[in-house]
């Protein structure tokens, strides 16, 4: 699968996304958008929304891929994924994409460590910053010091303003005591608000 990765910034030490999740979205006279999506977009866009189980193995050896490419890769502990907001889906493809990608690269993904204690909006359906930078406060606990002082590698499906990351990156160093973040996303949108 081809990828055009891109550095994102925020709260940890290096991250990237894949590539970006759309590449245009012109509107039709219906109302409806003509939507092209970059290959892996396309991939998560059927594993998310349309429940594709297939795209989980392509995705994850591509993001296997490059974060073994990655220098601190030897340094890393744990892959953590973000908690779901929604949790009505017949399977979490966050949850499914970090632990295929830690079978890839051999490790661990704790699903005993990062919690959402704080019922949150999903974030896509606020537009306001200080919302949804309001929507994440408080909202991730720690289990204990496992990764204490350790390297961690945080992974999302989507990276848009970065508030989620960002308050789960605050949790594992202010709960945590976690040494250093470097974060995954598999794909982000062209525009970070």
């Amino acid at each position: 699968m081809n990828v055009n990765p891109r550095v994102i910034n925020g709260s940890w030490r290096y991250g990237e996304a894949l590539d970006l999740h759309t590449l245009s979205s012109t509107p039709r006279s219906d109302g409806s958008f003509d939507t092209v999506r970059s290959e892996i977009g396309e991939a998560l866009y059927q594993l998310k929304y349309q429940f594709d189980a297939s795209k989980i193995e392509p995705i994850a050896e591509a993001a296997a891929q490059r974060i073994k490419l990655w220098r601190v890769f030897q340094y890393l502990e744990a892959i953590i994924a973000i908690p779901p907001s929604k949790l009505d889906r017949p399977f979490q493809p966050v949850l499914e994409l970090a632990k295929a990608i830690g079978y890839k690269t051999n490790l661990p993904v704790p699903d005993d460590y990062l919690f959402k204690v704080k019922q949150t909006q999903a974030l896509k359906d606020i537009e306001d910053n200080a919302l949804r930078h309001q929507q994440m406060q408080n909202a991730f606990q720690i289990a204990d010091q496992r990764y204490s002082q350790k390297s961690l590698l945080l992974f999302d499906d989507l990276f848009r303003s970065g508030e989620t990351l960002n308050a789960v990156s605050n949790a594992l160093i202010n709960q945590g005591n976690v040494g250093r973040i470097y974060v995954l996303t598999v794909t982000m949108t062209r525009t970070k608000r």
